[in-house]
C-alpha cells in the first residue's frame, strides 16, 4: 500500500519554493530556518521560543506575496528581521501567571508583600517635594497613544526639556525605589 504524501497548504508550498527550487533542499533550509529562530529567541531569554519562531513563519507566510519576486539575498535573513521585532513585540506583552498555580498561602504572601510595597511606596513618595510627586505621577499618566505629547507637555510646563524632565524622572524612580527597598527591609 503505497503511503499518501500529505496536502500542504499552497502558501507553504510558496515558501518551500521561495527557499530553494529543490524540495528537499527547501525542506532542510526550512528547517534549518526554524531551528535557527528558536536558538535565537532562546539565546534572547524568550519563555516561549517555539511559539515565537511559529508566528515570525507566519508572518513571513503572510507577507510572501509581496516580497518572494523582489527580493534580493538570502531568504533566510528576512526570517531574522521579522524575528526582531517579533521579539521586541513579545516583550511588551504582559506576563501573568495563574493563580490557580499557587499555593493558597502563597498568594496570601503575595498579597501581604504587595500591600507591604504600596504602604512603603505611599510613605515614600509622601517624602518628595510636591513638584516632584507632581513630575512622577504626571509622567506615567498615560499610556501609548498620549504619552508623548503628554510628556512634552508637561516638560513645557515644568521649564525643561523633554530629556532632563526624562533624567529627572530616572533619579526619582531609583530614590523611590531604593526608599521602598529599605522600607521593606524594616
Amino acid at each position: 500500500m503505497a503511503h499518501d504524501t500529505p496536502k500542504l497548504p499552497e502558501e507553504f508550498k510558496n515558501l518551500l519554493r521561495w527557499l530553494a527550487h529543490d524540495s528537499d533542499a527547501a525542506v532542510e533550509k526550512y528547517l534549518a530556518i526554524r531551528k535557527g529562530l528558536i536558538k535565537v529567541f532562546e539565546v534572547r531569554g524568550s519563555p516561549e521560543p517555539e511559539a515565537l519562531a511559529d508566528e515570525t513563519i507566519d508572518r513571513v507566510l503572510q507577507k510572501l506575496d509581496s516580497i518572494a519576486d523582489t527580493y534580493e539575498g538570502d531568504p533566510a535573513a528576512y526570517f531574522y528581521g521579522v524575528a526582531k521585532f517579533v521579539f521586541l513585540e513579545d516583550t511588551r506583552r504582559p506576563r501573568t501567571e495563574p493563580l490557580s498555580d499557587h499555593h493558597p498561602s502563597t498568594v496570601q504572601q503575595i498579597d501581604d508583600e504587595t500591600e507591604a510595597g504600596l504602604t512603603c511606596l505611599d510613605k515614600c513618595i509622601a517624602t518628595l517635594s510636591a513638584v516632584d510627586r507632581r513630575m512622577v505621577s504626571e509622567y506615567y499618566a498615560y499610556d501609548e497613544g498620549e504619552k508623548i505629547s503628554w510628556r512634552k507637555r508637561l516638560a513645557s510646563e515644568l521649564g525643561m526639556s523633554t530629556g532632563l524632565l526624562r533624567t529627572k524622572v530616572f533619579r526619582l524612580r531609583e530614590k523611590l525605589r531604593m526608599c521602598v527597598t529599605d522600607c521593606l527591609a524594616c
